[in-house]
């Protein structure tokens, strides 16, 4: 939990914020900061050195979490073990129902209270391990983010107590993972997306890989071009439409993007750009004058975000996959994938040498 040292700074566990800064740098800080918006206080100060500075894994900190949990469970059992004068095993079967009826001398049972008091007990015991083992493999993942990369914005409250809630809960490892990233995004961008952490939440599994998937075909404003509108790399459009009802696409399904040049080239051909996939461009070559769109779906705000959380390679073959059914629409004279020039992290309106070039006769 933050405090105020004498001096006025803010500090965590005693150790002031400015100090964490130079020792672990802006997103370390950034991370704190997050933590205690939602009021964890998950580790010491020199648990975080540990993690930014690579001296220990996320997975050392997740197995130091779980041994502490078995010691646990072990003191416990030797508790009872102890009040049973040394022996819990279970009477042996019998027919006779008597034989299960305890002696006059065994033990009186454990009151009430007290297995309420040791089963909460555990249970916290359980989530500080999953939530310190979350904030661990985020630490990892922010390790080596410039401070020029890490949002200015203060830490949303509402997001970090929701996000740690959540990641308390989380035992299993790709759970874990998953709100790792989403962590370590919000040190990015600090877009406090509630709505996004709800759905995420709301997902099973299998909805979470059919989710990856339509994310990997997804432009950077969130349209994902749909082939013979029933299908993206597989997934079918009831897959699609499941995604939808977890709030993650938007519940439109008669969406395109135009196809209208509005530029002309050096060679004076004219093209345009209907879309780009992190640093692919997607270009179409056809008359001036010409037009046309492409059918598909769109991610909602709170699917883009999860989208840029998981850190996803866009699928190429997908997109090579676009670029031949386009090729095939008449009229249109070239399709092709561009690396974006970028200056400055800026991206520019020049393309280099093109990635894929469209074959109007390969059939998916």
């Amino acid at each position: 939990m933050a405090d105020n040292d004498e001096s006025g700074g803010s500090s965590i566990v005693g150790v002031k914020v400015e100090v964490l800064r130079e020792v672990l740098g802006k997103a370390p800080e950034k991370l704190v900061e997050n933590l205690r918006a939602g009021a964890w206080t998950l580790f010491e100060p020199y648990q975080m050195v540990r993690i930014a500075k690579a001296k220990v894994t996320a997975a050392k900190i997740r197995a130091e979490g779980q041994r502490e949990i078995q010691l646990l469970h072990a003191k416990r059992d030797d508790e009872e073990r102890k009040r049973k004068g040394g022996n819990l095993a279970l009477p042996a079967p019998s027919d006779n129902p008597k034989a299960l009826v305890a002696p006059d001398d065994e033990p009186e049972p454990i009151p009430l209270v007290q297995r309420a008091a040791r089963h909460l007990e555990l249970q916290a015991a359980q989530r500080q391990a999953n939530v310190e083992a979350v904030v661990a493999e985020a630490a990892e993942q922010i390790r080596d983010i410039p401070d020029a990369e890490v949002t200015d914005k203060p830490a949303d409250p509402v997001f970090a107590t929701r996000l740690l809630g959540y990641a308390q809960d989380a035992t299993d490892d790709d759970v874990r993972t998953m709100w790792a990233k989403v962590l370590a995004d919000e040190v990015r961008h600090g877009d406090g997306a509630v709505r996004a952490l709800d759905a995420l939440r709301s997902l099973s599994k299998s909805e979470a890989k059919k989710f990856e998937r339509l994310a990997r075909c997804a432009a950077n404003n969130g349209f994902v071009p749909l082939v013979g509108r029933d299908s993206v790399d597989g997934l079918k459009f009831d897959d699609i439409i499941q995604i939808s009802e977890a709030g993650l696409v938007v519940q439109d399904f008669n969406l395109s993007i135009a196809l209208s040049p509005d530029q002309e080239g050096p060679g004076g051909e004219w093209f345009c750009v209907p879309a780009v996939y992190k640093d692919l461009a997607l270009r179409v070559v056809a008359p001036r004058g010409f037009k046309d769109h492409l059918d598909g779906v769109k991610l909602t705000v709170a699917g883009r975000v999860i989208a840029r959380s998981l850190r996803l390679e866009t699928d190429l073959d997908w997109l090579k996959t676009v670029c031949d059914a386009v090729s095939r629409k008449s009229r249109v004279k070239r399709v092709s994938l561009h690396r974006v020039r970028t200056r400055d992290g800026r991206q520019l309106g020049v393309y280099a040498e093109a990635v894929y070039e469209g074959n109007p006769e390969k059939r998916k």
